[in-house]
C-alpha cells in the first residue's frame, strides 16, 4: 500500500482528487507515511481538481404555494460538472428553511464550508456555515440583537467565511455599509472567530460594499467597492486576512471603454473581473496576484441577440475539466467552450425547477462542532 506514495506527484494527485473523501480519511489510519503525507493542506489542494457545483433549486410550484412559505422543495443538489451533468441530492441534513426565492444567499466558500444565510421562522435571518460532505451546520449568534438583514439598521450588508492562519480558525466576516452617509468612514466590519465565539468590532473602512458575494484568493476576501462619496462600483478592495486590512488591487488597462458595470469572483484559483458591456461579457484573470500588469484577457462571450440591454446577464462560475466555461444566466446554466465560441444551454438531470443560487466548493473533512463551535476532522 506504500507503495503508492512513490507514484507521481500528478498521477497521486489526480486520484487522490477522484476518490470519496471518506476513503482519504480511511487512508490517512492505514500508516504513518500515508498519515504524513495526507496532510490537510495536501488532501485539500487534491480536492481542488474536482471541485462541486451547489445548487438550490426551486420546485414548479405556484408563487401562491411559495408565499406560504412552504419547505416542500428547497433542496440543494451537488453536480460533479467536470464528468456528468447528472445532479444527485446531498444527503446533508440541513434545518427547515422557510424563506421566498430572493431570500437565500451562498456567499462564498473556504476549504468546504459554505457561508449561507436564510430567512428562518417569523422572518428571523439566519447566517450560518454548512459543510455539503459532512452534513456539519453552524448558526452564529445574532450580532447585538440585530437580525441579518440587508435593511436591518439602514444597513446594506455583505458577508463572507474565511480562515486565518495567525489565529489558526475560521472566522465570518459581516460588514456593514451605511447606505446613507456620504462621509467618511461609512461601513463598519466585525469579525467571529470560532475560536473566540464572540463577535468583535475590528475596523471601520472608508469604502461602500455591496451585498453581493466575496472572491477568497490567495488569502484575501474581495469586493467589489466604491468610495464613500463614490456612486459606481468601480473598484475592487481586498481584505487581506494575515494583516487584518483593507487595500485596493489594481485594475486592468480599459482604454476608453468606460460604459460598462463589473463584478468580481474567483476563476481556477485566480481573481477574476468580468466586464458587463451593451453586446458581450470580458472576462480577464489576474495571474499575478496584485500586479497590474498580469490582467489577462481571457473571453469576450457575445449576449444573445436581443439581450445586448440586459446587465449581469452571464456570471461565471467555474471551469470544467475540459477547459469550456459554466456561466449563470438568469438563474440557469449555460456553459461557454473557447474552442468554437459557442454559449449553449447547460440542461442538468435532477434538478426540477429554476435554481435560486449557485456556487461551487470542494469536498472537505472539516467537522463542525455546533455545540462547541470548535472544528474536528473525521475519525
Amino acid at each position: 500500500m506504500d507503495d503508492l506514495l512513490n507514484f507521481p506527484s500528478d498521477i497521486l494527485f489526480d486520484i487522490l482528487s477522484r476518490i470519496p473523501i471518506k476513503s482519504i480519511v480511511i487512508l490517512r489510519c492505514v500508516s504513518k507515511p500515508w498519515l504524513d503525507k495526507l496532510t490537510d493542506s495536501f488532501v485539500m489542494n487534491c480536492r481542488k481538481k474536482r471541485p462541486k457545483l451547489l445548487s438550490r433549486y426551486i420546485p414548479d410550484v405556484s408563487y401562491q404555494a411559495r408565499s406560504k412559505h412552504i419547505t416542500e422543495g428547497f433542496m440543494v443538489s451537488s453536480v460533479d460538472y467536470g464528468e456528468s451533468h447528472k445532479a444527485v441530492e446531498v444527503n446533508s441534513t440541513m434545518p427547515d428553511i422557510h424563506s421566498y426565492t430572493g431570500d437565500f444567499e451562498a456567499w462564498n466558500s473556504c476549504d468546504g464550508l459554505l457561508c449561507l444565510t436564510y430567512c428562518k421562522e417569523f422572518q428571523r435571518k439566519v447566517l450560518c456555515l454548512w459543510n455539503p460532505t459532512t452534513g456539519d451546520y453552524m448558526e452564529f449568534p445574532t450580532r447585538d440583537h440585530c437580525p441579518y438583514s440587508s435593511l436591518c439598521c439602514g444597513h446594506k450588508t455583505v458577508f463572507s467565511v474565511g480562515f486565518n492562519p495567525n489565529v489558526n480558525s475560521y472566522f465570518a466576516i459581516r460588514i456593514e455599509t451605511h447606505s446613507l452617509t456620504c462621509h467618511a468612514p461609512c461601513s463598519h466590519v466585525y469579525i467571529f472567530y470560532l475560536a473566540y465565539r464572540s463577535w468583535w468590532h475590528a475596523l471601520e473602512i472608508c469604502y461602500k460594499i455591496p451585498p453581493k458575494q466575496g472572491a477568497l484568493v490567495n488569502g484575501a476576501l474581495h469586493w467589489l467597492g466604491a468610495s464613500c462619496t463614490g456612486t459606481s462600483y468601480d473598484l475592487v478592495i481586498a481584505f487581506v486576512i494575515k494583516g487584518r486590512k483593507f487595500q485596493e488591487v489594481p485594475l486592468p488597462y480599459f482604454g476608453d471603454m468606460r460604459t460598462f458595470s463589473m463584478d468580481i469572483t474567483e476563476l481556477g484559483g485566480e481573481l477574476c473581473l468580468f466586464c458587463d458591456f451593451k453586446s458581450s461579457v470580458t472576462l480577464w484573470l489576474m495571474k499575478d496576484y496584485s500586479v497590474k500588469e498580469s490582467w489577462t484577457k481571457m473571453f469576450s462571450i457575445k449576449k444573445p441577440i436581443g439581450e445586448f440591454h440586459t446587465r449581469n446577464l452571464l456570471i461565471p462560475l467555474c471551469f470544467t475539466t475540459s477547459g469550456a466555461l459554466i456561466l449563470i444566466k438568469v438563474r440557469t446554466l449555460v456553459l461557454y467552450d473557447p474552442k468554437d465560441g459557442k454559449l449553449v444551454s447547460l440542461k442538468i438531470e435532477g434538478i426540477p425547477g429554476r435554481s435560486q443560487a449557485f456556487t461551487t466548493y470542494i469536498e472537505s473533512p472539516v467537522r463542525i462542532k455546533s455545540s462547541s463551535q470548535i472544528f474536528d476532522y473525521y475519525t
